[in-house]
């Protein structure tokens, strides 16, 4: 099975390349701490986390160590998670409690619709192999049964397609996504090749900028954004510009 993709090196990671923009973000944020310092690494092997399990080959899994003179190891802990989830890095870890694997973090990228579209069908107990399994498909890595099947399913998602669970079966719901894809006339070989040279939903979605404009009247408020969405305050509110994946935080008094 061919990759879709090809790892970047960025210091001492290999990366998927959809990470070194949030990673590089990520550094820049960092350095606007007078003391703080950053590291990251590729994390150790966890013999629990294996197979459809793991994400430590697809270039999506990182350990970011946060180091400062006068922070607690729990300050630390917390100041890196406050830095890297609004640049979607998703802690592996539900708390933010010390020990061996509270500072490792994943970026999903396009897979993390997957994982919401799982969820949201009540089927969690598949979101996660899921997810890991189009991961290591996308780099080449899956080392499992029916990597074809299982990368058209990948593929699928990819593209913006929901054909459920990536289990490798060619079911009603992956036929009937690659009907939607126009490849259901042509050997499975080919419909996996002729996807992974498609663009991701995300990329047709933004390839145009996006314009919003929020209106909070009679009260004071505050407005942060992060990513790829820059905020101009106006007469009447605030205008966005959306060039990209980010995030819009508003507080308000």
């Amino acid at each position: 099975m061919e990759a879709r993709i090809k790892l970047k090196r960025h210091g001492p990671l290999y990366v998927a390349p959809d990470l070194v923009t949030p990673l590089n973000m990520l550094i820049e944020k960092v350095k606007t701490f007078e003391n703080l310092r950053l590291s990251f690494e590729k994390p150790e092997p966890d013999s629990h986390l294996t197979g459809e399990y793991s994400m430590l080959e697809t270039g999506r899994e990182v350990r970011f160590i946060v180091k400062d003179e006068v922070l607690t190891l729990e300050e630390e802990l917390g100041l890196m998670w406050a830095l890297a989830i609004p640049l979607k890095f998703t802690p592996i870890e539900r708390y933010p409690i010390p020990g061996p694997r509270q500072s490792v973090f994943h970026f999903l990228g396009p897979w993390a619709l997957l994982y919401e579209r799982l969820l949201a069908e009540g089927r969690g107990e598949l979101s996660w192999p899921s997810v890991c399994i189009a991961a290591q498909c996308d780099v080449g890595a899956w080392r499992g049964d029916k990597p074809i099947e299982r990368n058209v399913q990948a593929q699928l998602h990819r593209v913006g397609i929901n054909c459920g669970p990536i289990d490798g079966i060619i079911g009603p719901r992956t036929v009937t996504g690659l009907k939607a894809a126009r490849l259901s006339n042509i050997s499975l070989e080919t419909a996996e090749k002729e996807l992974r040279e498609q663009p991701s939903a995300v990329l047709k979605k933004n390839k145009r900028n996006v314009y919003g404009h929020l209106v909070i009247q009679n009260t004071e408020y505050s407005v942060t954004t992060m990513g790829r969405i820059t905020s101009t305050r106006v007469n009447n509110g605030t205008a966005f510009a959306v060039q990209g994946p980010g995030r819009i935080v508003v507080d308000v008094e």
